[in-house]
């Protein structure tokens, strides 16, 4: 472990700047990628047809309940791997019309017999707190290691909370996303 810790003091100490930054880069460009795929380019549009529903069930560990898990919605997959989730709410039709971005192919929203259903998949559920608050942390994490005047032990430190709190978010991204 003693060797691990002398390769962080030796990234911190020597050209820490240039380091990070390339670092930084790569998620924050990847994620910057998908906000703009998912916000800015043109949408698809295509009619597909339901292949798996699956429910989605959230455990209960409470031992005073004797409800072992709670019904939260379900997740769809189409004919042509599209992915998304609905929240409490089920689509009987086999038939949907949906709207996906173009890279990356995520579903933004779905219509069933021209009634628009709520989905809490892409950009709209947890994934858009994810992108949101991962981004946030690549930005303040940058500025306070960059910009600021600290001491190299807080540098340390920040460096492996901001370490630690991206495998958080990196784990919740593909778990929940």
């Amino acid at each position: 472990m003693d060797g691990f810790a002398d390769w962080i003091n030796g990234f911190i100490k020597t050209n820490f700047k240039r380091k990070f930054l390339l670092l930084i880069a790569v998620p924050f460009l990847l994620s910057s990628l998908f906000i703009i795929d998912f916000l800015l380019l043109p949408e698809h549009h295509q009619t597909e047809s339901l292949r798996n529903t699956e429910w989605i069930f959230l455990p209960n560990h409470s031992i005073a309940s004797k409800e072992r898990s709670k019904h939260m919605g379900y997740n769809y997959t189409t004919e042509n791997n599209y992915k998304f989730s609905t929240l409490r709410t089920k689509i009987e039709s086999s038939y949907i019309e949906i709207t996906s971005s173009p890279i990356f192919k995520t579903v933004k929203t779905v219509t069933v017999e021209g009634k628009e259903i709520t989905i809490q998949s892409g950009l709209n559920g947890v994934l858009g707190v994810l992108m949101i608050s991962g981004n946030l942390l690549l930005i303040s994490g940058s500025y306070v290691l960059l910009k600021q005047d600290i001491s190299q032990n807080a540098r340390l430190n920040l460096s492996f909370l901001s370490l630690f709190l991206f495998a958080i978010w990196g784990y919740a991204l593909v778990e929940y996303g």
